[in-house]
This record gives C-alpha cells, structure tokens and sequence, in this order.
C-alpha cells in the first residue's frame, strides 16, 4: 500500500498519502471494534433466550408463545430449571441485559463481560 501511494525508496510515504493511511487504520480499527460488539452481542441475545427458555420451564408456561427457542437443549434447560429459581433466572437474565447496555455504551467488552459472568454465578 505504501508503494502504491509513492512511497520511496527509505520508505518515506508522501504527506498526502500519510493523512490516507491514518485514515484507512483508522476505519479498520473501528470496523474491528464493531464486529466484535456485534458478535458479543449476538452471544449475549442468545444466552438470553437460553435462560428465557429455563424461566418459561420454572413457572410452567404454556401456549404457543411458551415454547423453547432453545428446544434442542431441553435436558439441559429442564436441569438448570430444577436447580434454581425463577427469581435467579431473571436476575441472570437482567445481568445479560445490563451488560449489552454496557457494550452499546462503549464499556470495555471484558471488564464487562468479567462482571456478568460474576453475576451469572452468583445469581445475583
């Protein structure tokens, strides 16, 4: 690339194509970022259907608006059900949220990430 801008032969790129080449890091840095929140986000958004699917067996939800997403997982989902509350489940799932919050505000993804998987455990 810096050849093709007239970069020399000491590799010295012309001022013009400086400001390009910042330029172009500069996007490449943001499209980075943002393919990794977005990829964060598509994990979180499934996690929570995983655990809306554990809260709609805890309280015994029927209908057609009741069944799994996640039906492919139902003995892991039934498991999870029996070992907790429906009161841990939503706080689990308000974690989940909290943290996408967190991402689409610009936190750092593994600080918040840190924090929810700390939640997750707890329950709290």
């Amino acid at each position: 690339l810096r050849a093709a801008l007239g970069a020399g032969p000491g590799g010295r790129v012309p001022r013009t194509a400086t400001a390009a080449l910042r330029s172009l890091a500069e996007d490449q840095r943001t499209r980075r970022k943002r393919v990794q929140r977005d990829s964060l986000d598509r994990a979180l958004v499934d996690l929570l259907a995983l655990y809306r699917d554990v809260l709609v067996v805890q309280v015994g939800a029927r209908g057609p608006a009741a069944r799994l997403v996640n039906e492919d997982m139902r003995p892991a989902i039934d498991r999870s059900a029996l070992e907790g509350l429906p009161e841990a489940t939503l706080q689990r799932m308000e974690a989940i949220v909290e943290t996408r919050e967190l991402l689409e505000a610009n936190a750092a993804p593994l600080l918040a990430l840190e924090a929810m998987a700390l939640r997750l455990r707890t329950g709290s």
